[in-house]
């Protein structure tokens, strides 16, 4: 494991100028893999023979997906990885043939993916916003630039605060307790949407029971009776050629559901407890129904991520009608 986190950093998602990079931690990348269910054979990593070094990945983990009104075993595919120096050997279409094989044999044959490539079959586009948390750190590496001798200005700005709500609810982590009560809700919550994921009980657990530095999740409760939820999750990144900064941590939004409060207000208190968990930036994808809010929580637009399904034919989505955040 050690040694797929070393060719992840070295080699996975980095910045145009090479200057920032993904870093999963160990604890990390087990959370996301070894997920209730997960499929060893699925889990591809190509090896020299000389000294067994990595130098290319890909990844499948099984999942239950919603497609319009049908709900479809899939895999999500994740993590194609390949070292620099092999990546003019074309191995990437040899790694997916086999993730498919592979799939086949286990009786999926469904996947889906994601890509900033424009590739044939788009299902559906959807865009980056970003909220800054800590605006020195983010403006000296360069990952957003704010007018010079502003900073100042712009820390009071972005500062983060919990939202101001009626007596009668309270703000918690997520505990083992509360399930059954938060799976049936955020399923109920996520049937609007025409390409979502049906989680149960074990997944459920095993993506939102909190844990520091790789995922959050917190609850709103009014009268002892959950309204609300929200989760995201925490990728560290790697940065170069900065003389005060060596990395800063990314906050992701993950799954909510809102029966309660408003939904800019439910943003709000994940913004402000990633702060309080010394998250810098807070990233999210603009898909069920955030548009509206994304600017009254001082969001930046960012890049594209674009959705796809593999073999498996329907037609185009809008963002709105998508609930299945992919990083």
């Amino acid at each position: 494991m050690f040694n797929l986190q070393t060719f992840l950093t070295n080699n996975y998602l980095e910045s145009d100028d090479e200057n920032i990079r993904f870093a999963y931690s160990l604890q990390s990348i087990k959370w996301f893999m070894l997920c209730p269910n997960y499929l060893p054979e699925l889990f591809i990593c190509v090896r020299t023979i000389k000294n067994k070094k990595i130098i290319a990945t890909i990844f499948g983990i099984p999942i239950k997906v919603k497609v319009y009104d049908k709900i479809i075993n899939q895999v999500e595919i994740n993590l194609l990885c390949i070292d620099k120096k092999y990546r003019n050997k074309r191995l990437t279409p040899v790694l997916i043939n086999e993730i498919c094989r592979r799939t086949y044999l286990q009786g999926i044959f469904q996947a889906i993916y994601t890509a900033k490539l424009n590739l044939p079959n788009l299902l559906v586009k959807i865009q980056y916003y970003h909220r800054i948390c800590n605006v020195k750190k983010m403006h000296s590496i360069g990952f957003y630039t704010f007018p010079n001798n502003k900073c100042s200005l712009y820390e009071k700005l972005y500062k983060s605060n919990i939202p101001k709500l009626n007596n009668c609810y309270t703000i918690r982590p997520f505990e083992i307790k509360d399930t059954d009560e938060c799976l049936i809700k955020l399923n109920n919550y996520l049937e609007k949407y025409k390409l979502t994921i049906i989680f149960d009980k074990e997944t459920f657990i095993h993506y939102f029971f909190p844990n520091p530095n790789i995922n959050y999740t917190y609850i709103i409760e009014k009268d002892n009776i959950i309204t609300d939820m929200i989760s995201f999750f925490v990728i560290d990144n790697i940065v170069k050629n900065n003389y005060k900064y060596n990395e800063y941590k990314a906050g992701y939004l993950y799954y909510y559901f809102n029966f309660g409060i408003e939904l800019v207000d439910l943003l709000n208190i994940a913004i402000y407890y990633a702060n309080n968990n010394n998250i810098d930036v807070f990233n999210v994808l603009n898909m069920y129904n955030l548009e509206n809010v994304l600017s009254k929580c001082k969001f930046l637009s960012g890049g594209f991520l674009n959705y796809y399904l593999y073999n498996y034919k329907c037609n185009p989505l809008d963002k709105n009608e998508v609930a299945l955040p992919m990083f």
